[in-house]
């Protein structure tokens, strides 16, 4: 969920200020500070080991409380600082039936050096790629597609299965949207 905060993707540059832009990528348009307004996971899944098996689950995730902000910088890193809550709701995959149901605070603090937090970031066409150091020699690319970036607004979507990288053969996945709103 760590990956969630990333918010990493921007378009290109349209005249028209509401419309998603889609003749080229500008990444001027993605340099500046955005506040997160959506985080929504579809057609996710959750795997958990146990001592003989793994138990795969559907998973549903929304954000609420947004008070997060992340800023592009020229200098091509990102910060973010605030906080958000997670709600996530698992569900058995042959039944439906809701199996757990958590909320979880993510919160981020770009003057702690530590978790995921330090962050720097390319653009080519529509794909961002942002380089993301948990610190203590951990370190890898997280890809997104920006789906729209106007002048006030940043859509990214993110296959949530790059985020398992600990831990390949309990594999996640789902489509998370995370939405921005320039500040």
């Amino acid at each position: 969920m760590g990956l969630s905060m990333i918010l990493l993707v921007m378009a290109c540059n349209s005249d028209d200020d509401t419309a998603p832009v889609d003749q080229g990528f500008n990444p001027e348009l993605l340099v500046g500070s955005w506040d997160l307004v959506s985080h929504k996971l579809t057609d996710g899944f959750a795997s958990f080991a146990t001592i003989n098996d793994t138990i795969t689950l559907d998973l549903e995730e929304t954000g609420s409380n947004y008070s997060y902000t992340t800023v592009f910088l020229e200098s091509g890193t990102i910060e973010s600082q605030g906080s958000y809550t997670i709600q996530s709701s698992f569900f058995d995959q042959e039944t439906g039936e809701l199996v757990l149901s958590t909320a979880n605070n993510f919160e981020s603090n770009i003057f702690v050096q530590e978790g995921w937090l330090l962050y720097t970031w390319s653009l080519e066409d529509e794909n961002l790629t942002t380089l993301v150091d948990e610190g203590q020699g951990i370190t890898f690319d997280l890809f997104s597609r920006i789906k729209e970036l106007t002048t006030t607004t940043l859509k990214v979507e993110l296959d949530r299965g790059q985020e398992n990288l600990s831990n390949p053969d309990v594999p996640d996945g789902g489509i998370l949207e995370l939405v921005y709103q320039r500040n």
